[in-house]
């Protein structure tokens, strides 16, 4: 009998299952039909979207690329697309899902980008370059750093509303 090589199958089981799971996500995310939403939709503006087509979006997510069905709209007195379903799934912007971002953004914290890059392929399978570890990790970070002054602000309000009662 020859001899095991455990490491090798771990990470081709892996490979197989992140393949499977792969499948599955896309199905799922893409089992609303591109979150179409009739042929004409409210802008914030008082304007009106109009439905134009389908688009296509690559994903890539924990599990490895997915492709997306989404439905565009326009309006064409603000001169502005909009998919829906990017915002449902917080990818506006994006070709990272929140997974990865995240990933991302904590390798790049710890790490330096080049480095961080080689841990999320070597931990999690994901290619992503050094650029991109870079770019989402201060981007996350712009965004903690907006959430945490918000919420000072709300923690100051709360403390004066208290005093006064």
């Amino acid at each position: 009998m020859g001899r095991v090589d455990l490491e090798s199958y771990e990470m081709n089981i892996r490979s197989c299952m992140h393949a499977i799971g792969r499948r599955l996500l896309e199905s799922l995310i893409n089992a609303d039909g591109g979150d179409y939403r009739g042929s004409t939709m409210p802008c914030e503006k008082g304007h009106a979207y109009e439905f134009v087509e389908y688009r296509d979006k690559k994903l890539l997510t924990v599990l490895g690329p997915v492709r997306l069905k989404r439905a565009y709209y326009y309006d064409r007195q603000c001169q502005r697309g909009w998919c829906p379903k990017d915002t449902v799934l917080d990818i506006v912007g994006s070709s990272y899902s929140c997974g990865v971002r995240r990933m991302m953004s904590k390798v790049g914290a710890y790490r330096s980008f080049g480095l961080g890059q080689q841990d999320l392929y070597e931990l999690a399978g994901i290619r992503v370059s050094a650029k991109e570890v870079e770019r989402v990790s201060e981007m996350v970070g712009r965004q903690v750093e907006v959430f945490q002054m918000a919420e000072a602000g709300t923690g100051s309000r709360r403390r004066l509303s208290r005093r006064n009662r």
